[in-house]
């Protein structure tokens, strides 16, 4: 597993550190004027003008590199990642500085341009130094960027090398790390224990499906669970995907890495929170006795679920997760899953739909977006929907009568094994489509940061 040691970052002062000085468009020529004149000659040479992520390395005497002037983003989404631009682009050999002081969120997107993911070479790829003053708390940025590096290689890794039985080994080695209390339940010990939806969907597999909880802090703190959605690879089942559709299935654990990545954050800040982490894991797979459309399972909350769609599988081993977190009365239950194809129609790849059945929470958690610029957007748990879910066999059916407004349905299936506890639902893509500054191809930790503040807010409370 790729860890982050913030080897990029020092904190030790030089005289050989190089200014990274902003600029933008709409203020070059006023900005121009409070430079050099060796700088004001240099960027009239290169006919550099300050447009979004262009770099002009000012030389001092014709040779030696003695400042950078670089442009800024204007959409602040974007601009967050300016400095992963600039530590993918700046010449390797030096140290640098910004000549504003730099945030821990600048500091962050640095580091970030680091991760590199393969197989048999576990190491970040090489990026300049960032020397940053000793106020900044790079502890804390390290948890931070640790955290996001695990989610990004969890989701990275093939299903042939992240089985049920891998993604519930890394949990135990975070919970034991940490001094938490780890339980596994596997197979068909789910039905002795009661968890029967977890065990109709991995049934098929030749990796057994598993729960995985570990409980960890005060149980007099803010009461917080966490549930991600753990399917190693989604085939579909019988209702089996087709072509590229399934190529990127590795990542439909993104869920459980999301969920994972932030319980191994909170406990590395050891922030006051009693924390439980719930993670149903399986791999829909098939097999002669995989579910079928039309399968009746009665599920942990006591409902029947009529299988429509044996590729809604996501929301199956959710609910019985979701139905133990509401158990356990927590003050919030989280749940974290790439859910529906309905999400990404509705709001791209890039932006994760955000539901919950509390007004406030929306609320806080869209104040954080504009303080970490790592965004989600809230769509409605629309009860005029919930029509669509009724089944004429079972108490509910897994997938929607209509077509449209999956990201909803889905929502709305789950809400109904939380009842009336406080909960947000986060339904992401968990995959960056192309390669930009600071998110390679790959897997991705979205809106984590805005979570992170988040439950960090929880606890001022």
């Amino acid at each position: 597993m790729i860890q982050s040691i913030i080897q990029f970052i020092t904190q030790q002062a030089t005289d050989a550190s190089i200014p990274l000085i902003a600029t933008c468009e709409n203020f070059f020529e006023k900005d121009k004027k409070g430079w050099t004149p060796e700088a004001q000659a240099w960027v009239q040479t290169t006919h550099f003008q300050g447009k979004p992520r262009t770099l002009c390395l000012v030389p001092k005497n014709g040779q030696q590199l003695s400042q950078v002037i670089y442009g800024v983003s204007t959409d602040p989404f974007e601009a967050f990642w300016d400095a992963a631009f600039l530590a993918s682009h700046l010449p390797s050999h030096h140290t640098y500085h910004f000549e504003s002081a730099a945030s821990q969120t600048t500091i962050m997107a640095w580091a970030l341009a680091s991760y590199y993911f393969h197989i048999d070479k576990n190491q970040p790829k090489a990026i300049p130094t960032l020397y940053v003053k000793d106020s900044i708390n790079l502890s804390a940025v390290k948890a931070t960027i640790d955290a996001i590096f695990l989610i990004r290689t969890l989701i990275n890794r093939p299903a042939n090398l992240l089985t049920p039985a891998d993604l519930a080994s890394q949990a135990q080695t975070i919970a034991k790390k940490n001094g938490a209390t780890f339980k596994e339940i596997i197979g068909d010990n789910l039905l002795k224990e009661n968890y029967p939806l977890i065990h109709t969907v991995g049934k098929a597999a030749t990796t057994p499906p598993r729960f995985v909880e570990i409980t960890w802090g005060d149980p007099k703190h803010f009461h917080l669970v966490l549930v991600g959605k753990g399917i190693t690879f989604d085939t579909g089942g019988l209702h089996i995907k087709t072509g590229h559709y399934m190529n990127l299935m590795k990542k439909d654990m993104g869920g459980a890495a999301h969920a994972l990545g932030l319980s191994a954050w909170i406990m590395d800040q050891k922030l006051p929170i009693h924390l439980t982490l719930c993670l149903p894991i399986a791999e829909n797979a098939i097999a002669g006795n995989a579910m079928r459309p039309g399968d009746i399972v009665r599920s942990r909350s006591g409902l029947s679920v009529a299988i429509e769609d044996t590729d809604a599988e996501g929301r199956l081993i959710l609910a019985d997760a979701l139905t133990r977190a509401a158990e356990l009365t927590p003050d919030l239950i989280i749940d974290f899953a790439t859910l529906t194809g309905a999400a990404r129609v509705a709001l791209g790849t890039d932006l994760p739909a955000l539901f919950t059945n509390r007004e406030a929470h929306q609320e806080t958690l869209m104040n954080v977006v504009k303080e970490t610029l790592d965004p989600l957007w809230p769509l409605p748990l629309w009860a005029g929907y919930k029509e669509s879910l009724k089944s004429p066999v079972a108490d509910l059916q897994n997938i929607s009568t209509s077509p449209q407004g999956g990201a909803i349905t889905a929502a709305l299936f789950l809400q109904k094994f939380v009842g009336t506890t406080p909960w947000i639902h986060m339904d992401m893509m968990a995959w960056n489509m192309h390669n930009r500054p600071g998110r390679p191809v790959g897997g991705d930790a979205q809106a984590f940061r805005t979570f992170c503040s988040f439950v960090e807010n929880i606890c001022s409370r």
